[in-house]
């Protein structure tokens, strides 16, 4: 997974832990700073790792995937508070038991 994500994630930008004083001590988290994203671009990697998560599931034959290109066929689908630009879809694969409906 870290090798997949070193990839997908290749052109996400690092920063540095906003938490973790010149010391390496921890610095405590203010109520404030859960309202406030001061730099948006840093949540990329949140896309990236989702990625790789879907590139070695499919790898490892645990999966497949589909790109849905029109997110509003997805019955199932709640109306986002975003804009959908992407829906991928993983489909996990697993052995049937015996006396289970598919």
């Amino acid at each position: 997974m870290e090798r997949t994500c070193a990839v997908t994630g290749a052109d996400t930008p690092p920063w540095p832990d906003p938490h973790l004083g010149p010391d390496g001590q921890d610095i405590p988290v203010r109520e404030e700073e859960y309202s406030r994203c001061l730099d948006p671009g840093k949540h990329r990697i949140l896309a990236a790792r989702a990625e790789a998560w879907a590139q070695v599931l499919v790898a490892k034959g645990w999966a497949e995937h589909e790109e849905i290109a029109d997110s509003a066929a997805l019955s199932w689908l709640t109306d986002p508070l975003v804009t959908t630009h992407r829906t991928t879809v993983l489909r996990p694969h697993r052995p049937r038991r015996a006396g289970r409906r598919p």
